[in-house]
């Protein structure tokens, strides 16, 4: 038996922030704070993916000119941080 598993960009995000909020109110102990951390940038990361997404899917791949929508539905995706100097942010 095959299932299937998805996480869509915004509900993962949302997601990893929502874990980093709690890892890190009240008085967090010292594993809270590594994972809060960790989860945080998770978190920005998937959601400045899903900004890159919404200008063309191909921004997501370190070498956009080689994505294909096989790729972007099936394999892991690239670092988001070096695609972010072309386009705006601005919400």
């Amino acid at each position: 038996m095959t299932s299937s598993v998805s996480f869509p960009l915004l509900e993962n995000g949302l997601d990893y922030m929502e874990s980093a909020v709690g890892h890190l109110s009240g008085s967090p102990t010292d594993r809270d704070l590594k994972y809060g951390v960790l989860h945080l940038a998770a978190a920005i990361e998937v959601l400045l993916k899903m900004r890159l997404a919404g200008e063309h899917w191909a921004l997501i791949f370190e070498q956009s000119g080689s994505a294909s929508m096989d790729k972007f539905t099936r394999r892991p995706l690239s670092k988001a941080s070096s695609k972010l100097g072309r386009c705006s942010i601005a919400a």
